[in-house]
């Protein structure tokens, strides 16, 4: 493991997956939220798919009422296609999905959208074939709603190193969001692309699903996921203030 430093909060971004799992109100996720602003996190992800997901949306309705100083970056996780109901692409459905997110959100653009091609990972390469064949019009897609100020950068999540290796050298992907840990390194090789074409990418599941934690330092686990190229920043999810900051420390 690297060599363990400070770790720059706005390399964290605070993923709201596991908020549903406590009590808090709207009120006391909103003080949770200016928490975690006030030790440096910028950047929330979250995702209509979560059971918090309407918690978050309403803390996020508090703190614009009382706090409009404090305010996030916003990355989503949003799936076009999904699943073997949607075949293939759907521009429009692209643009309702993203507009889905701005109203809920209170934002006139979503910073990071994480886009995958959703299908069941035993039909690889039927959907890598047919991303390839819609490639230029999801292009297409994306490139318009960055015209119209909807999306600034588009991450693909690709499930798999075969799909991560045809997605990041098209020009509308930004970079990678991907499994990253000190169990789980399938993507180094895509990461290595991606800093060789001066694209980026951000780390999921850096504990390895809480596998990881048991016996070890979140930290130096942390820090870990974070070493290696391209990587910006790592998406994690704690309840506890005081996690968050002996994560930072």
């Amino acid at each position: 493991m690297p060599d363990q430093a400070s770790i720059d909060p706005e390399k964290i971004i605070f993923g709201t997956m596991r908020l549903a799992q406590g009590e808090r109100t709207a009120e006391q996720t909103a003080d949770y939220f200016a928490a975690l602003h006030d030790l440096g996190i910028r950047t929330i992800h979250s995702s209509h798919e979560y059971e918090s997901f309407p918690l978050v949306t309403d803390a996020l309705q508090v703190m614009a009422r009382r706090e409009p100083r404090r305010s996030f970056r916003h990355m989503v996780k949003l799936a076009e296609p999904s699943f073997d109901d949607e075949d293939r692409f759907s521009p429009d459905r692209l643009s309702r999905r993203i507009d889905h997110y701005r109203r809920a959100l209170g934002v006139d653009m979503l910073d990071d959208v994480q886009w995958m091609w959703r299908r069941k990972l035993d039909q690889d390469p039927g959907r890598i074939a047919d991303f390839a064949a819609d490639a230029d019009a999801i292009g297409e897609a994306v490139e318009k709603e960055r015209a119209r100020g909807s999306v600034a950068r588009l991450f693909c999540v690709p499930y798999t190193p075969d799909f991560a290796a045809s997605a990041i050298g098209r020009d509308w992907v930004d970079g990678l969001a991907v499994y990253r840990n000190v169990e789980e390194r399938d993507y180094d090789s895509a990461l290595g692309q991606a800093s060789a074409a001066a694209k980026t990418a951000v780390v999921i599941r850096p504990f390895f699903g809480g596998k990881l934690v048991a016996g070890a330092d979140p930290a130096e686990l942390l820090a870990a996921a974070l070493d290696g190229p391209a990587i910006e920043a790592a998406v994690l999810s704690t309840n506890s203030i005081a996690h968050m900051r002996a994560l930072l420390d």
